[in-house]
């Protein structure tokens, strides 16, 4: 017995005709008929009875019809948890922080022709990311956070029962393109970017946090006519086109590079900035997953 002979036979007694069951199957009739006939001879009795009138089950054939849409529901079951593992999704929220879609291409390069397998990126602040990773939008989330953001930032976290790996402690530089008057500097105060504007995605709660943050007498909210763009794309287009400047992790610089664009060290830069990644707590991890964690851990190697 074939699965496909009471797939054919539970069309056929829903249809109540041969005919129609045969245009609903994409087969032929007598195709179909002959199907049966080879399906009554296995079985050893009638499961169908024929008349002008169209096509009826046996009593024999009413028992086989339960248990044949039982078989045919588990089996369409397994077809989808197999689809499942056919069609994988790495879904990641993150900090607009240039090194992860590298990584993300790194990955889709070395699984390329052998996994099928998708990659879902959105770059957002911290509120959004966090967000993300707790409603089940995105599997991971990348942070890149400052002293002064910490302690909410764990607060939050703790309270939405999301947990946090901290990678590696960096600090912060200017990131500036060649049309910068700044760009070929070895290094920079603080106090020269109130000449400039500053590129960044829009402020939330977190980023908030920073604003009062000072270094050599100057706070950061001094800093005006601020860009406000959307990802990645849109501030490396900026800086390579404007005299604008980027706060970034010094981790980012070699990613940069290939763009064009500087890192420049800010003189007397005492704030610690740190990159981790958050998911929910006790997760079980992906295979796709843990690789990518993987890179994120060898940045600062």
């Amino acid at each position: 017995m074939q699965l496909h002979q009471l797939e054919y036979f539970v069309v056929i007694a829903d249809c109540k005709s041969m005919n129609k069951a045969a245009e609903k199957l994409f087969v032929t009739q007598s195709n179909l008929s002959k199907a049966m006939k080879n399906l009554e001879e296995e079985l050893g009795y009638p499961v169908l009875k024929r008349s002008r009138h169209g096509v009826t089950m046996t009593e024999m054939g009413e028992k086989l019809y339960s248990h044949a849409k039982v078989i045919l529901e588990q089996k369409g079951i397994i077809d989808s948890l197999s689809q499942e593992i056919l069609s994988r999704t790495l879904s990641i929220a993150s900090y607009p922080f240039f090194s992860v879609p590298r990584l993300l291409g790194e990955l889709y390069s070395q699984s390329s022709g052998h996994n099928n397998i998708s990659y879902h990126l959105v770059e957002c602040r911290i509120k959004e990311v966090i967000e993300r990773v707790e409603n089940g939008a995105a599997d991971i989330g990348v942070l890149v956070y400052n002293s002064e953001q910490c302690r909410t930032l764990k607060h939050q976290l703790k309270q939405k029962r999301l947990q946090l790996t901290q990678l590696f402690q960096d600090s912060w530089y200017v990131n500036v393109g060649p049309k910068s008057p700044l760009y070929n500097r070895d290094s920079v105060e603080l106090r020269e970017l109130l000449s400039y504007a500053p590129v960044r995605m829009p402020d939330d709660c977190f980023s908030n946090l920073t604003s009062c943050v000072e270094i050599d007498g100057v706070k950061f909210h001094q800093i005006k006519n601020t860009v406000f763009v959307n990802g990645c794309g849109a501030m490396i287009s900026f800086l390579q086109d404007t005299t604008v400047f980027r706060l970034g992790p010094g981790v980012s610089r070699m990613d940069l590079e290939r763009f064009g664009i500087r890192s420049i060290p800010i003189q007397n830069c005492q704030i610690e900035i740190y990159v981790g990644w958050i998911c929910k707590e006790e997760k079980a991890l992906s295979a796709d997953e843990r690789a990518f964690i993987h890179k994120l851990e060898q940045l600062k190697k």
